[in-house]
């Protein structure tokens, strides 16, 4: 167990996951999964609540539907909004509909992966640390190029 000094909370170090998505159900499966699996998780049903919770808490990974408040298109322009804000924040869409046009779209966006639904839950977990790895380790490959 880490020691802590007398007044002093250990440092939560669990990395910090926002899913968006218009589906209820699908959130809260999200966020069981989630705690379980010993990540911090925030859930937000629209892409408005998505980016006020991105610009108030350090957020290391967004999960996201691609159809957001309705339509393709408003996740999309969410998407873009997000990588002009943090280009290197890693993202994952997952959906049941994408043609090869939008799928074209996204990889444009550098979206980091894309999966289908239904999920499958040994898929997911795979899939979000391998993503929070390879952006940790870029994180500390910038950081030292940064130093020099």
């Amino acid at each position: 167990m880490a020691q802590t000094l007398r007044g002093c909370l250990p440092m939560d170090t669990r990395h910090k996951v926002l899913v968006v998505d218009n589906d209820k159900n699908i959130l809260a499966a999200f966020r069981i999964f989630l705690t379980g699996e010993g990540y911090r998780q925030l859930v937000c049903s629209n892409t408005e609540d998505a980016l006020r919770m991105i610009s108030r808490h350090q957020i290391e990974l967004v999960i996201s539907e691609i159809h957001l408040n309705g339509n393709i298109e408003s996740g999309l322009l969410f998407l873009t909004n997000l990588r002009h804000k943090l280009p290197h924040l890693p993202i994952i869409i997952i959906s049941n509909q994408i043609d090869d046009a939008v799928e074209q779209r996204l990889k444009s966006l550098g979206i980091n992966r894309l999966l289908a639904k239904p999920l499958e839950l040994r898929v997911m977990k795979r899939t979000i640390k391998s993503v929070l790895s390879l952006s940790k380790s870029r994180y500390s490959k910038n950081k030292i190029l940064d130093q020099q």
